[in-house]
């Protein structure tokens, strides 16, 4: 069992699989493609279950009738695979059983499986990034931000995804009107994480909201150099 710098735990021995996982959680962080990442844990270990159950939210996640067959094929392999390692790790039950929910288009159901876990095991970045995802999917700000009210007292600012996960913090609390701790919260995310896409984005829509346009167009600018590698962002 080997715990990656995110948090998750991982049946395998393979430093390599850990390392390419390692990239394809930060490209989740940072909402970046996250395929040649996964491929690369994949061609390392076959029934890397994490691996699987990612490829099948990702799929899940992008909600076209072909990818959520494709969901529904990862989804199947990973509960296979998971047989496999003895039922393996809290970290990827959770992640394994959300994956079923999602693939089936039950966000919600996917997102109460992972913030579950993170009850008890806090720490877990990919369990927080991805049902925080779903919940602004769902429409539940609410949601979004009690995921990250109720993890991040269990982080330091120097553990790995940290200024990620008060990106999300800052986008719960801008969603809910929250706009001057939203701003503070979100310029703190960009300074630990420049490519963190929320904390930008809750910034930006607190300069909307308030009425500050100039301020708002040079915000924006700075992180103009970042758009090309982002999604939808």
């Amino acid at each position: 069992m080997l715990i990656d710098r995110f948090g998750h735990h991982h049946s395998t021995s393979s430093t390599v699989v850990i390392a390419a996982f390692e990239e394809a959680t930060l490209a989740i962080a940072s909402h970046r493609p996250l395929g040649d990442s996964l491929d690369r844990a994949l061609a390392a270990d076959p029934d890397h279950v994490s691996s699987l159950a990612l490829r099948s939210i990702g799929s899940a996640l992008l909600g076209r009738k072909e990818t959520l067959t494709a969901a529904g094929l990862h989804a199947v392999a990973a509960q296979a695979a998971l047989k496999k390692v003895g039922n393996g790790s809290a970290s990827e039950r959770a992640l394994v059983s959300s994956a079923q929910f999602a693939a089936v288009g039950k966000l919600q159901s996917a997102a109460t499986v992972l913030e579950t876990h993170l009850a008890s095991e806090p720490r877990d970045f990919l369990a927080a990034k991805a049902a925080h995802g779903m919940r602004f999917m769902t429409g539940q700000p609410e949601r979004m931000l009690a995921i990250s009210a109720q993890t991040l007292p269990h982080w330091r600012d120097d553990n790995p995804g940290y200024g990620f996960l008060l990106g999300c913090h800052a986008f719960g609390l801008e969603e809910l009107g929250h706009y001057k701790e939203a701003e503070a919260q979100g310029r703190r995310a960009v300074a630990f994480e420049p490519t963190d896409a929320w904390g930008l984005h809750a910034v930006s829509h607190v300069m909307e909201m308030s009425g500050r346009t100039s301020e708002g167009i040079a915000w924006l600018e700075t992180s103009l150099p970042l758009w090309p590698a982002c999604n939808n962002f």
